[in-house]
């Protein structure tokens, strides 16, 4: 390990002056680091004298005495701000290098240690502050899910600082993170080179662990791209407002990776197991069972969707339910595309056991009064009863596939498109705004597809 102390540099001897310099050492080899302190040699040495283990002597009433004391050994006030002495700050430095130390990388940090330690400062706008106003934003509009989601994003990158590894710290000249404090960096921060760091610690231990004390496991590509999407976004609005010139995404920057988008649908042999499988009734198995097949036979309709409906969309005479998904209602307000399903019997069995007494929704999962936190929450839960429920059926089934409520509205499309029905037809069912976002929602599944017909060739 390395070592520092004061030292008075008067080789040069200027006048009787000399310069305070911090003198380290390490595997034997002395360097020394200039304070820019002069002092009179006779001075220095009177001063040493008053230094001790426990501080400066308390006979020293000199005001110039104490300042220096706090200049070299302790803390002292500069532009308002509290700084570490020199030789504190060489300690400071020493430490946190640790075996990776090298008399470069101590050189970098002992000049720039106050850009290093208090990057940003205390007013200054920086990148978690934005996400905090975004999120507040998002949640007086109601838009519960995508706050939530902006708020994971920040805190894994959050997590990600705390995480940093002395080397990757000093790398990136950036401070080090205590978790408890109030965590922020500034736009300028965020490099090319941090985003690629971010992206490897995502996939080694980026996936928080539920329990306590559990150990942190790799993230998926896909959680790293939306956790950089959204950060993506925050950087857009923050030179929206010219805080930053600094993007560090785009063309030969920083490429968001993207997932294979893999959608995993089930064959037409497994949708009829489920279709014809009967549960108990009254039970969550049944209710968890009517929903998946509710949903898949209604277009894929997603959950949120399911409980958002009201009993005005519903015609009677005709059986069918004509609505707007919650998501277009929010991302595109000007092309607010409805959709018509039609309801089979099996279907109108399943709304007649679970629709609503009273209120307006037409199921009895929402209630009047519900604000929008509490009715995402009510959604994740019945999301997550569903997912448990039908994949246990899945297992008495002895289907091999995972099933989720994700699942029903992929397997609406894909069967659909394996039934050469037309795009344009499953992108109106689906409610895309338009066939390219279709086009792109079935690409593993038009890939399935080419490989059938390339088997026609042997």
């Amino acid at each position: 390990m390395a070592t520092s102390k004061i030292y008075l540099d008067s080789r040069r001897n200027m006048d009787g002056f000399g310069i305070i310099k911090i003198l380290v050492i390490h595997n034997r080899i002395q360097r020394m680091y200039s304070t820019g302190v002069k002092i009179k040699e006779d001075d220095f040495k009177k001063f040493q004298t008053y230094v001790t283990e426990d501080g400066l002597s308390g006979k020293v009433k000199n005001e110039e005495l104490i300042y220096l004391h706090k200049l070299l050994y302790g803390k002292s006030i500069f532009n308002n701000i509290e700084q570490e002495g020199y030789l504190l700050r060489s300690k400071t430095i020493i430490s946190e290098l640790g075996n990776d130390f090298t008399f470069e990388k101590f050189k970098y940090r002992f000049d720039n240690f106050e850009s290093v330690k208090k990057r940003t400062a205390s007013n200054e706008i920086g990148v978690f502050l934005y996400f905090d106003n975004y999120i507040r934003t998002l949640k007086k509009e109601e838009r519960i899910g995508s706050a939530l989601a902006y708020q994971s994003a920040a805190n894994s990158i959050k997590r990600f600082l705390v995480d940093m590894t002395k080397h990757t710290r000093y790398e990136l000249n950036l401070p080090v993170f205590n978790i408890s404090a109030n965590i922020e960096i500034s736009f300028d921060d965020i490099s090319v080179a941090f985003l690629e760091e971010y992206e490897k610690w995502m996939l080694k231990c980026g996936k928080k662990s539920q329990t306590k004390d559990g150990i942190n496991t790799p993230a998926s590509i896909t959680s790293v791209g939306v956790n950089l999407r959204h950060l993506r976004s925050i950087f857009n609005v923050a030179k929206e407002d010219k805080i930053t010139s600094n993007y560090p995404f785009g063309k030969k920057l920083y490429q968001i990776p993207a997932s294979n988008n893999t959608k995993k649908a089930l064959s037409k042999s497994d949708i009829q197991k489920i279709l014809s499988f009967q549960a108990d009734s009254n039970t969550m198995e049944k209710r968890s069972h009517d929903l998946w097949v509710f949903s898949y036979l209604g277009n894929g309709m997603n959950f949120a969707d399911i409980c958002l409906l009201r009993k005005v969309d519903f015609d009677k005479k005709e059986k069918s339910l004509t609505f707007v998904r919650e998501k277009t209602k929010r991302t595109n307000k000007r092309n607010q595309k409805s959709i018509k399903v039609y309801l089979d019997s099996q279907q109108l069995d399943i709304l007649e056991r679970w629709k609503s007494k009273s209120g307006s929704y037409l199921f009895e999962f929402l209630q009047i009064g519900m604000d929008a936190t509490k009715i995402k929450s009510t959604i994740t839960q019945l999301i997550q009863v569903t997912n448990k429920h039908i994949r246990n059926i899945g297992k008495k089934l002895e289907i091999q596939d995972d099933i989720t409520t994700y699942t029903a509205r992929h397997s609406f499309a894909t069967i659909l498109l394996r039934s050469e029905a037309p795009i344009a037809f499953i992108s109106k069912s689906l409610g895309h705004a338009s066939l390219q976002t279709t086009e792109s929602y079935l690409g593993s599944f038009e890939e399935e597809k080419v490989k059938e017909y390339l088997k026609a060739l042997r």
